[in-house]
């Protein structure tokens, strides 16, 4: 009777053990192969995260890239299996601005089974989104050709919005169009981006609405008020000398190239004669300017010549 049990208990032992080998063979594989069972595992690394239902007013500023996922099934269920065939994504519904510790779901064929998700939960912050009216500041780059500067900078239109994360668009200083003038000639006219900079002047990622404006440049040369400089010769009738002159106005804006004005500090008029001049004169007189130098506003220049008279000696 004792051996008899002693088989029974054998074979009950072998059975289970033959029962956990197969069981082990089911579940087991990895992913350079199956088992004779043709099942096995294998992971997909690098799924994109995404996210569902965000409310309208909100905007995520922290969360996860990337997941990785594990599935389950036999050979043939993974042939033709892509990562495109995969899905990961946060439920973001009645979500308020902050810190949320959200749970991963994952979504893959009905042939193959989940059986592991790294990480399983996602730390995900939302922030407010806010709009921000700004002017349009133009910053230009390079030097015209010629002695050129640029006068002026228009764009169309002069405001633009900027939109995204509250404690983005805080620090936006300026909006900025950034103009390259380096050689031109006759100006600019044709269609800029615009970024967005902080006091720094490092770009921010935010949204610009609209991205692109109409942008008109205009050259000339440069302005510069100087002095003017009475030129005189001969002398008065005898027995009369000059007390004063009086210039109207005494200064002249002029513009040039640039590399000649820098150079110019007044500008002469032409010879006033003064000989045989016996009484306080007004006359008109005129500029005598250098070539490539214009004057900028033509008006007449008038000059007061104080005349007195002296006393003879006699011999």
């Amino acid at each position: 009777m004792l051996e008899f049990i002693k088989k029974r208990d054998l074979g009950n032992k072998l059975f289970a053990f033959s029962l956990a080998v197969i069981l082990w063979l089911f579940v087991a594989g990895d992913d350079h192969g199956g088992t004779s069972f043709d099942v096995m595992q294998h992971t997909f690394y690098n799924i994109p995260l995404s996210w569902r239902n965000l409310g309208e007013n909100l905007t995520i500023t922290e969360m996860p890239e990337h997941v990785n996922i594990t599935l389950q099934g036999r050979a043939s269920d993974f042939a033709g299996l892509t990562p495109a065939d995969l899905e990961a994504y946060v439920e973001l519904d009645n979500r308020k601005e902050g810190r949320h510790l959200i749970r991963i779901t994952a979504v893959a064929p009905p042939t193959v089974t989940i059986i592991r998700l790294e990480p399983t939960r996602a730390e995900v912050v939302l922030e407010e989104l806010v709009t921000r009216q700004m002017k349009v500041e133009g910053k230009v780059t390079g030097s015209p050709a010629d002695g050129l500067i640029v006068e002026e900078v228009t764009f169309t239109p002069e405001e633009a919005f900027v939109k995204g994360p509250s404690n983005v668009v805080s620090r936006v200083d300026r909006l900025l169009c950034i103009l390259n003038m380096e050689g031109v000639t006759r100006g600019y006219q044709g269609k800029k981006d615009l970024i967005a900079v902080d006091a720094q002047g490092r770009q921010l990622d935010v949204e610009i609405s609209p991205e692109v404006v109409e942008v008109k440049a205009t050259v000339g040369y440069p302005e510069k008020e100087v002095d003017i400089e009475l030129v005189v010769q001969g002398a008065p009738a005898e027995g009369y000398e000059v007390s004063e002159f009086i210039l109207e106005p005494s200064t002249v804006k002029i513009k040039a190239p640039s590399y000649l004005l820098e150079e110019i500090e007044s500008i002469p008029t032409q010879p006033l004669e003064l000989d045989g001049m016996e009484r306080t004169t007004r006359k008109i007189i005129y500029l005598d300017l250098p070539e490539g130098v214009e004057e900028v506003e033509q008006e007449p220049l008038r000059v007061t010549v104080v005349l007195e008279q002296v006393e003879q000696v006699e011999q």
